[in-house]
């Protein structure tokens, strides 16, 4: 998918490479990063893991009492450690790298679902200047493994919309086991977001494949299982008290409340991924996608990811107005690159269209 024809196109693909090098590295490796509690808490446990060989069954709190991720955030940073000798700016500038990677890999798989350079090369410059996989991608945290993991849910997704091979349903499994280990909350949303997109396209997917996808899930969180038989289930005992009483960190918001709350969160994720936070160029750009949705609505109907991803982002919305506590920012953080994948399958059904003006002329 790097098979380029002219000198145009390879210039471009070298474009958006050093603008995404320039707003990852250089301040990284000046030692602008952050390092707070939460960093060097993790960088402990994973030191006294390779000094004491304490393996652990669990990850870090949460944030509620008694709730706890899977281990496999400290299980990532072993080989980190071991590279770096322990130097987190060095650790930082890996996560740096793999932000590159991430950006490269938008243009590969953007490329092969829309059989369009310019759409690619559209996404890919998003993603290297978007300040929402900037962020990502420049601090030693956990959900920044989300953007990389949702490139793989979404190529699994492709992969099993054209056949239902048991390998793939198994990586889509294996990508959002790992989701959820990385972001709780937004894990959570996108495996009940997942699993009810199947059954709603069960033609497409298969009832009984769904069972594919759960396999890995389940196969993932064994180490907090083990963890619950050891501790008289304690993260159980945990979430029954949080369900039962939820303790809210904010002003409690009703049911309609939450509705227009959520709407907010998701355009300024929106505005964050495509306008550097601009609520009016936002709102503008906003307005193009829906009647470019409008304009290739026909052939959008007919676009199984197209239907499938959409469905996911509204699962979500949902997903979060039935949630009754805050919701941060970094709750949402797989959205930019589903709405990336989203918008250039808009753009590409736009430009396929006999239209004598195109909505998106430049792509």
């Amino acid at each position: 998918y790097f098979k380029v024809v002219t000198k145009f196109q390879r210039l471009s693909i070298l474009v958006f490479i050093v603008i995404a090098l320039l707003l990852r590295f250089p301040h990284t490796a000046q030692g602008f990063f952050a390092f707070t509690s939460d960093q060097g808490r993790d960088l402990l446990v994973v030191a006294d893991i390779l000094k004491n060989h304490n393996l652990t069954l669990i990850g870090p709190t949460t944030g509620l009492p008694g709730i706890f991720y899977g281990p496999w955030w400290y299980y990532f940073l072993l080989p980190l450690q071991l590279i770096s000798g322990g130097n987190p700016q060095i650790i930082a500038l890996i996560f740096s790298t793999l932000g590159l990677l991430t950006v490269v890999g938008v243009f590969v798989l953007v490329k092969k679902v829309t059989s369009n350079f310019y759409i690619a090369f559209f996404a890919s410059t998003i993603s290297a200047m978007s300040q929402s996989f900037i962020t990502s991608s420049t601090q030693i945290w956990s959900p920044s493994l989300v953007a990389p993991l949702i490139l793989v849910y979404i190529f699994s997704v492709a992969q099993i919309l054209k056949k239902h091979d048991t390998k793939w349903f198994l990586l889509l499994g294996i990508s959002l086991g790992l989701i959820f280990d990385s972001e709780v909350a937004y894990g959570l949303s996108l495996i009940f977001a997942t699993l009810t997109a199947c059954i709603i396209f069960h033609r497409s997917i298969g009832i009984k494949n769904i069972f594919k996808i759960i396999f890995p899930i389940i196969m993932l969180s064994v180490p907090r299982i083990l963890f619950e038989i050891r501790n008289e289930y304690l993260i159980s005992k945990s979430v029954i008290a949080w369900l039962t009483a939820p303790r809210v960190f904010q002003e409690r918001l009703g049911f309609f409340e939450r509705v227009i709350n959520r709407v907010e969160l998701m355009f300024n994720s929106f505005s964050q991924t495509f306008t550097q936070s601009s609520y009016q160029i936002g709102l503008v750009s906003l307005v193009l996608v829906i009647i470019g949705l409008y304009l290739a609505r026909k052939k959008l109907s007919k676009d199984p990811l197209f239907k499938f991803l959409i469905t996911i982002i509204a699962l979500t919305y949902a997903f979060f107005v039935a949630f009754p506590d805050a919701v941060w920012d970094y709750y949402l953080v797989g959205l930019p690159m589903l709405m990336l994948f989203t918008i250039s399958i808009v753009l590409k059904s736009v430009k396929t269209q006999n239209y004598a003006f195109y909505l998106f002329a430049p792509f």
